[in-house]
């Protein structure tokens, strides 16, 4: 369990991926040239970044077509809140959560 928690704080502390947690819990499903196009870094580079989020379970990935799109995991992230551990709960910088947000 300790060695979980500390793969899940790994990947949520790097700038991009955390750049991508907040870019879909804010804005929903994203393709991966979505993401890019928000996220100004080297396609291979994003690639891995995602491929470390998917790995943690905090987004989720579906095939359509020849895109990719991916959405935040509501059983890790609930608005603006991360599930790490077992009763450890992390709040995401710049998010905030679904009820308060303005349209």
């Amino acid at each position: 369990m300790k060695q979980q928690t500390i793969k899940m704080l790994k990947a949520i502390s790097d700038e991009t991926r955390l750049s991508v947690i907040i870019l879909l819990n804010s804005v929903g499903e994203r393709c991966v040239s979505d993401i890019l196009t928000s996220i100004k870094v080297e396609p291979t580079l994003m690639s891995h970044h995602l491929s470390v989020l998917r790995e943690m379970k905090i987004v989720k990935s579906k095939r359509v077509s020849k895109s990719i799109f991916y959405n935040i995991n509501p059983d890790v992230i609930s608005g603006n809140s991360i599930q790490i551990g077992e009763g450890i709960t992390v709040t995401i910088p710049g998010v905030l959560p679904k009820k308060q947000r303005v349209r």
